[in-house]
């Protein structure tokens, strides 16, 4: 489509008459977001046991902090 269709398109008024709302429940996904100097041991350390357990460093902080609630439940 050319960017002039685009434009007469966007004019166009739309007929709203048959949509439906969508009322499925939708899950919310939190990131957060750590930085470390690369040089940091924990960084290295973290790296060397993800590797070890066959995982990546995000799935072992997931691990790792979800063993941390369950002790402190």
């Amino acid at each position: 489509m050319r960017r002039d269709e685009v434009e007469q398109q966007a004019d166009e008024p739309v007929d709203w008459s048959a949509a439906q709302v969508d009322t499925t429940d939708r899950r919310i996904r939190v990131a957060y977001t750590l930085s470390f100097d690369s040089d940091d041991k924990l960084v290295q350390w973290l790296e060397a046991e993800a590797g070890r357990r066959g995982m990546n460093p995000i799935e072992l902080m997931r691990d790792l902090l979800g063993e941390a609630y369950r002790r402190a439940a």
